[in-house]
């Protein structure tokens, strides 16, 4: 029966697809995962516990979807926009945008089925709306308070809307349009907006025509009368996107393979003509009528359609793409799902038509085109069932973010320069599903929005929360390990600079900063050393000054020098969003005690300088089946049993370790009576017994932090 030390390395390949179990044979199955759940594979090699979700707001209506979009002004003024049901509100530096008290909010024609259909782009501080349902519209940014979506006036628009002039049952009960020369052919898709009466007119629509002036509205129930009003169209675009100095518009109902490109350099004048500046319009040809669900500005115009991709640009490579100078030719058959795409340095990022399969289009120098190879390959279940939305982290790891329709929330780990990086990993909240997430720049690392629908106290919520830092410097009492959380932080201790032998003591200290009825903890004082490591309530507080409210010490020793002084809480309210619900706890650095939050709040048993509440939340790591070799040649189905792991950590503190996810199956793994952050070797005995898989799960279900650098296993084999 040999024994090996196996090491686990690195974690790079990240959570790889339960396929790959048998692929010994290949390099990424060592440094994969058949588990990384709430874990962050590093570019680097580690496996990161992710820290947890700061609570902001709940939803403007809690029962309906909201899609969180980024508005990056510049790289001091980013905004996160909570797109709704009917309306947009505001978000900056952590917080909700409020005027007067109230959320600041303005009314669109969105509604919740269309939010996640949005396509947008930004210049500055506009940002154009595309939506194949509305005309094209632009959200302006006049200061942090005053936004305006209007649609679109533009010169030329190639966007016509013809004018309703009446509505009436056909005589079958559904609704006949009256829209004179309205340009229509049966089986037609158009939208109607805007008709007052008939409002069940108002929609997206199949057409049968019946004149060049009539035409009914199929699987339509006429009800009312019509009054007046309406347009109808079949053209406003779904796709926006800057290339070369110019707007361009596509994908539209009437005209989905159609491109429409502004004057260079003036946005919203379509005039086209033939000169180089004008107007640009173009159609892909293609065996298939392929809607264009995505455009990205790269070298050339990168066109996602639902059959397949697209380069775009000037009919050579040294040509820009103008009226009388378009060549477009498609890259690949693919095909693409209706979520934007993400350029990434030089490479677009695109989710496939079904939503389950991330493709990165890329330059290819041998082919002379682009490339889409598959970046879920070795892990092909991490996004069923199927993403609905993406967002692109920079700092401080280059990841790709995804939600699933199913509430779990993705990443992929992407360094294109290290070809071994692709490291997918999934991500949990308890009682809760991710709906939407968003990027935006933030000082050092870039903020991880996202929506959240919980349960809480039976009651279904949408929350807007974001992900705290990943680094939280090397402080364990700043480490946010909880969802859906709030922190209280006493602030500093403040230098004492005496205190009178009297009844009450008065402590002198200049600008403090406290208020009457602060609690605080005094400790390092000399001479008059009673004070030391007692907890006391402020009274009659002055600018430099405080009494110790009930505290007697004229018989104390006389004050000498030194000691501090800070604000410490044991009862914290403010939790009403979390009511009824069992919250973790992390208090000074100390994973305390769960609780549960009744009146909007806790009480703990003692006093805490800094406290973190929220959902508890666990992180889950279980590396590939082990593979270290045996007499006659592999490991695998052989009986083995690992009788003692080392686990190489960073800056960790809670961790259980064993066969399987099963508390009586892991031992927790004790790194002190008051553990501080911990980096270097663990070793213990492990309470594996003979069986063919090696299976090794690390686990962590307090609120502290787990960072796993290698794993070393002692593995028995029995040949």
């Amino acid at each position: 029966m040999p024994k090996q030390n196996v090491i686990l390395t690195n974690f790079t390949s990240g959570e790889l697809s339960p396929l790959m179990e048998g692929r010994v044979d290949v390099g990424r199955y060592h440094n994969g995962a058949r588990l990384a759940e709430n874990m962050v594979t590093l570019p680097t090699g580690p496996a990161m516990r992710m820290p947890g979700t700061y609570f902001v707001a709940e939803a403007k209506d809690s029962s309906k979807k909201v899609r969180l979009i980024p508005f990056q002004f510049n790289t001091e003024q980013a905004y996160v926009l909570e797109f709704g049901d009917l309306y947009i509100r505001f978000y900056k530096d952590g917080a909700q945008i409020q005027s007067g008290g109230s959320a600041v909010e303005i009314t669109t024609e969105y509604t919740e089925d269309e939010l996640f259909e949005l396509n947008v782009t930004q210049s500055a501080d506009t940002l154009y709306i595309s939506h194949k349902n509305h005309p094209p519209a632009k959200l302006t940014r006049s200061s942090h308070v005053v936004w305006s979506l209007t649609d679109i006036s533009f010169t030329a628009s190639p966007f016509t809307e013809v004018s309703i002039t009446g509505a009436a049952d056909n005589g079958s009960g559904l609704v006949r349009i009256t829209a004179t020369s309205h340009g229509l052919d049966t089986g037609n898709t158009a939208v109607i907006r805007n008709v007052v009466g008939t409002t069940e007119a108002n929609g997206v629509w199949t057409v049968t025509v019946i004149n060049a002036n009539t035409f009914d509205l199929i699987s339509s129930v006429f009800a009312h009368a019509y009054t007046s009003g309406g347009t109808v169209s079949n053209l406003y675009p779904g796709a926006v996107a800057f290339f070369e100095e110019r707007l361009y518009w596509a994908g539209s109902y009437g005209a989905p393979q159609t491109v429409y490109g502004s004057k260079a350099g003036d946005y919203e004048n379509m005039t086209t003509g033939t000169g180089d500046d004008d107007g640009v319009v173009f159609t892909l040809l293609s065996d298939q009528v392929n809607a264009i669900k995505w455009m990205v500005n790269q070298n050339y115009l990168l066109i996602g359609t639902t059959g397949g991709e697209w380069r775009i640009g000037g009919a050579s490579s040294t040509e820009p793409l103008t009226p009388t100078s378009v060549n477009a030719k498609r890259q690949s058959t693919y095909g693409s799902a209706d979520i934007q795409g993400i350029l990434i340095n030089d490479v677009v990022l695109f989710v496939q038509r079904s939503g389950r399969k991330v493709r990165e289009m890329a330059y290819d120098l041998y082919k002379d085109g682009f490339v889409a190879p598959d970046m879920t390959m070795l892990a092909q279940h991490i996004c069923k069932p199927g993403l609905t939305c993406i967002a692109y982290q920079k700092e401080p790891f280059s990841i790709l973010w995804g939600v699933r329709s199913d509430g779990v929330l993705v990443g992929m780990t992407y360094e294109r320069a290290q070809e071994s990086v692709i490291g997918w990993h999934r991500h949990t909240t308890q009682n809760g599903e991710y709906e939407s997430v968003a990027v935006v720049q933030g000082d050092p690392e870039d903020e991880i929005w996202v929506s959240v629908k919980r349960t809480v106290d039976g009651s279904v919520k949408r929350y807007i929360e974001y992900f705290m830092p990943m680094d939280f410097d090397s402080d364990q009492v700043y480490c946010f390990f909880v969802h859906s959380g709030l922190s209280w932080d006493g602030g500093d201790p403040v230098a004492i600079e005496g205190a009178t032998q009297a009844d009450p003591v008065v402590v002198t200290s200049t600008a403090h900063g406290y208020s009457d009825g602060d609690n605080i903890y005094i400790d390092d004082v000399e001479g008059m050393t009673e004070l030391n490591g007692n907890y006391y309530t402020i009274a009659n507080k002055t600018a430099d000054t405080f009494e110790l409210e009930d505290v007697d010490g004229s018989a104390y020793t006389a004050y000498t020098s030194g000691g501090t002084a800070k604000r410490v809480e044991k009862d914290f309210s403010g939790l009403d969003h979390l009511e009824g619900e069992e919250v973790a706890v992390l208090a000074d650095g100390l994973a305390l005690a769960n609780e549960t939050i009744s009146s909007g709040g806790i009480g703990l048993d003692s006093y805490y300088n800094v406290v973190h509440v929220g959902l508890p939340v666990t992180a889950k790591l279980k590396p590939m089946r082990i593979e270290g070799g045996a007499q006659f040649g592999t490991a695998q189905g052989q009986n083995k049993r690992i009788d003692k792991l080392v686990v190489r950590f960073h800056e960790t503190i809670g961790c259980k370790w064993g066969p399987e996810d099963d508390d009586d199956k892991l031992e927790e793994v004790l790194f002190g009576d008051s553990p501080e952050l911990y980096s270097g070797d663990m070793e213990a005995p492990f309470t594996g017994d003979y069986e063919t898989d090696g299976n090794i799960v690390l686990v962590n279900d307090q609120p502290l932090p787990m960072t796993v650098l290698c794993i070393v296993a002692r593995v028995t084999t029995h040949d």
